[in-house]
């Protein structure tokens, strides 16, 4: 192997080395990023909770105006929403759930 060879060598190893560094990085940026915006998500969701606590006409509100947003099944049940599926045919079924314990008034 002569010189050409090795430098070639040890700068791709350098490469190699200098890409998982980057992808180590990228990750960790991506990661915390992700962190804050939960902790956001956390904060706007607590403030609004607690006006929601204080006036139920602003719950009510906020409750219909979230209702069109939250499609999943599950997350419906969490806030005791009325549960909407869809058949093969296109025909729509609602089913009632028990009374909201979501917010308790002030």
């Amino acid at each position: 192997m002569n010189k050409l060879d090795r430098d070639i060598e040890k700068i791709e190893q350098q490469l190699s080395e200098s890409r998982e560094k980057l992808a180590n990085l990228t990750n960790r940026k991506r990661e915390k990023e992700r962190a804050q915006l939960f902790k956001k998500q956390i904060i706007i969701g607590q403030f609004f909770l607690d006006k929601m606590q204080k006036s139920k006409d602003y719950s009510d509100q906020i409750i219909s105006e979230l209702e069109p947003f939250i499609t999943k099944p599950k997350e419906r049940e969490l806030f005791n929403l009325q549960s909407v599926t869809t058949s093969d045919l296109d025909e729509t079924e609602i089913k009632n759930t028990k009374e909201s314990s979501l917010i308790k008034y002030n």
